[in-house]
């Protein structure tokens, strides 16, 4: 039977659509092997960049609360905005032995041209703070009263 199809022709016509069917088959299937290999390297990289998104938000937020300042709620946004709000800046260090005019205008906190009138302004506000009758030092009054006398010195 074999042979009569062999001689009809019907043999090489089905196999012909058999090797069509097969080629086609493995065709379709390395399209679609290179499909589910963008895809599962699109959804790796989505992944990816989600966990580093999560490493970063949670270094920023370690990083908000190892700065944060001493308890009141402040973050490090809040302090480079506001750090100016309520401080000044202070002369570190202690008195010369002989106070001169820029030492005085330091005490004052006035500039050493400033006029009689704001240095005994400046004088009378720091020393009603730190006169020894409420709590001051002797010594710092003394030191403000020298810084007055001396700014005061040229002016007369």
């Amino acid at each position: 039977m074999g042979s009569i199809l062999a001689a009809t022709g019907i043999v090489g016509l089905y196999a012909s659509k058999v090797r069509y069917l097969i080629v086609h088959f493995y065709i379709l299937t390395l399209f679609y092997f290179i499909v589910f290999l963008f895809i599962w390297q699109a959804f790796n990289s989505i992944k990816e960049a989600k966990e580093k998104n999560n490493e970063q938000i949670e270094q920023k937020k370690s990083q908000d609360d190892s700065t944060a300042g001493s308890g009141t709620g402040e973050t490090k946004k809040d302090a480079s905005w506001f750090s100016w709000v309520g401080k000044k800046n202070f002369y570190e260090g202690g008195f010369e032995d002989k106070m001169d005019r820029s030492e005085a205008a330091r005490i004052l906190g006035v500039r050493e041209s400033a006029s009689a009138q704001r240095i005994k302004a400046a004088h009378r506000r720091i020393l009603m703070l730190n006169h020894p009758d409420t709590g001051g030092s002797t010594f710092i009054a003394s030191k403000i009263n020298e810084a007055k006398e001396l700014l005061l010195k040229d002016k007369k």
